[in-house]
């Protein structure tokens, strides 16, 4: 049974989209929004569109007012307003697109806000270039004779 997430965040948008079958959810923040209309992504896929919504204006934004969840704190990340409502629904395994490019202080926040949710959902990074996630304390990795991999730790290695 499928019961993953997909979640659009608004650094740089991906190149391609992942097979939409494979998530039983799929949302995004309200500036992701705006990239996905333009790249043509199915729009009616959404689960959910979450933001303060700021920068929307304009009847064509009011066809997707049902999937609209406002989120206005200011205090929390786009990303951490995402995923308290994912966690709300009882979903944990979450795969995320559009966490990195452009400004680098964005995509460390964004480790920051995942690092923060380690515990209890597990989400994984994906870009262009690679795909990153926290790993558990025992891990084995399978298949990856010839593929370069690094490990990174943060915020401390132990033993």
């Amino acid at each position: 049974m499928k019961n993953k997430v997909l979640l659009f965040l608004n650094g740089e948008p991906p190149k391609t989209f992942p097979n939409l079958s494979d998530y039983s959810l799929i949302a995004c923040t309200d500036g992701a929004f705006h990239y996905l209309k333009r790249l043509g992504f199915p729009m009616d896929q959404l689960d959910f569109i979450s933001g303060d919504f700021d920068s929307h204006s304009g009847s064509d934004d009011e066809v997707y007012q049902e999937k609209f969840i406002h989120t206005p704190d200011q205090d929390k990340t786009d990303f951490c307003k995402s995923l308290e409502i994912i966690a709300d629904k009882g979903f944990t395994d979450i795969h995320v697109l559009g966490a990195s490019g452009g400004e680098q202080d964005h995509f460390l926040g964004n480790l920051t806000v995942a690092y923060s949710y380690k515990e209890k959902l597990q989400i994984k990074f994906f870009d262009e270039h690679s795909e990153y996630f926290f790993i558990p304390k025992n891990f084995v990795l399978k298949n990856v004779n010839q593929k370069m991999i690094s490990l990174y730790p943060f915020p401390i290695a132990e033993n």
